[in-house]
This record gives C-alpha cells, sequence and structure tokens, in this order.
C-alpha cells in the first residue's frame, strides 16, 4: 500500500528534520510546488498534543462546528 493513498491525485508528503534547528518538518508537494512547514512543541506546555486534540475537538462540537 501506498503511504499517500488516502491523499488526492498529485499530493505526496514526506517528513525530514530540520538540519540548522534539529526540529521536524513536514513536507508536502501538490503538483509542483512543494510546501514546507517547521514544527515546534513548547517544553513549557501544560497539555500533551492528545491532550490538545480532544480539547480543541470537543471545542469544535460544543460551537456547533462539528457535522
Amino acid at each position: 500500500m501506498d503511504k499517500n493513498s488516502t491523499l488526492p491525485v498529485g499530493v505526496s508528503t514526506e517528513q525530514t528534520p530540520d538540519p540548522e534547528k534539529h526540529t521536524p518538518r513536514q513536507s508536502m508537494r501538490i503538483g509542483t510546488t512543494t510546501f514546507l512547514v517547521g514544527i515546534h512543541f513548547n517544553p513549557d506546555a501544560k497539555e500533551n498534543i492528545n491532550d490538545k486534540v480532544k480539547r480543541m475537538i470537543i471545542n469544535d462540537v460544543k460551537q456547533g462546528k462539528v457535522v
């Protein structure tokens, strides 16, 4: 199974570290354009990624943003 099988045709992704900052990067190619997104996590954060996503989903449901 192709790792990008759920993406539209012509779209691919790849994760690579940023060599200058030692932080992860996500690259996404759409057609002939490649988008690079740096990922940063606050070491002093009070919640982990699971708690944050759960909170965001609950807030969206409460605000009626989910159908």
